[in-house]
């Protein structure tokens, strides 16, 4: 399995697809975000296998020294053009973080 962590944006992602093998999200659940105090996401391909779980507000959700041992990306780390990455994967059925926030903000407000 392989992690990675934007500092900066305080998102962990933790992969579940082969690496070897191209694999685009095709969907994504986001996982009861009223009840957990953030926002966790489930990242699906196109036959429903699990390929990743994107998690904001990291700091708070996930132990120190998984953070301190993952993959550093975003402005302060190198991105590596994964799949899965937010803002490497110019397929149009995936969101970046920014719009997942915004969609949170509707959710959360009738």
């Amino acid at each position: 399995m392989r992690i990675t962590y934007d500092a900066e944006a305080d998102a962990a992602y933790l992969y579940f697809a082969d690496p070897r093998v191209e694999t685009r999200v095709a969907r994504m659940y986001p996982c009861d975000p009223v009840q957990v105090e953030g926002m966790i996401n489930l990242d699906f391909d196109e036959a429903s296998h699990l390929v990743g779980i994107e998690i904001l507000a990291a700091r708070s959700k996930l132990p120190g020294y998984l953070l301190e041992m993952a993959e550093r990306v975003g402005p302060s780390g190198e991105c590596n053009g994964a799949v899965a990455c937010r803002r490497c994967n110019k397929d149009e059925s995936t969101k970046t973080v920014e719009v997942r926030e915004d969609e949170l903000r509707d959710y959360l407000e009738p």
